[in-house]
């Protein structure tokens, strides 16, 4: 199974180089790797291309946003001539568990109906932020953990209505 992932990034090199420390730092590397810039005006860009040369980088000529910047970076993947099968997504702020991409990947196996799937965020103190969410019934605003201290509460895979899109595939 092929895995993308892009990591977006907008004016913050050094927080975005110790993102892609994590990255490259992974039990299982992904099989494609991008970053999307949106239009940094601070060097972000440039310090990745010097610290990371083996990582494709676009520099978007303007800030698309998050959906914008990377919807550039899954149809850079969709074009490729073996596109990958999973795209995982990160924000430019996320330290990962050596672990994470391999643990991220493992429900997809066998599993061709599976969507999306998300993880569990923490805080640098350990306090969780995102554990997947439920979507309150009639007036659909949502339910999540976050915010609490991190147990083991949120370690076993369960269905939810939706996920966190700073660290999704």
């Amino acid at each position: 199974m092929k895995v993308g992932l892009i990591v977006l990034t907008w004016n913050a090199a050094e927080t975005a180089v110790e993102c892609l420390k994590t990255v490259v730092e992974q039990q299982r590397a992904p099989d494609y790797m991008l970053v999307v810039d949106n239009a940094s005006s601070d060097g972000t860009a440039d310090r990745i291309a010097q610290e990371f040369p083996d990582i494709r980088l676009i520099r978007n000529p303007r800030n698309l946003g998050f959906s914008g910047g990377m919807n550039v970076g899954i149809r850079t993947l969709q074009d490729m001539p073996k596109p990958p099968d999973i795209v995982a997504l990160l924000n430019q702020d996320t330290l990962l568990d050596h672990s994470w991409l391999g643990a991220i990947v493992a429900p997809f196996e066998g599993k061709p109906h599976l969507g999306a799937v998300g993880s569990k965020i923490r805080y640098p103190d350990g306090t969780i932020q995102h554990a997947g969410a439920y979507l309150k019934r009639p007036r659909r605003g949502a339910a999540h953990g976050w915010h609490e201290p991190d147990t083991g509460q949120y370690d076993d895979s369960r269905p939810y209505d939706l996920v966190t899109g700073a660290a999704s595939p």
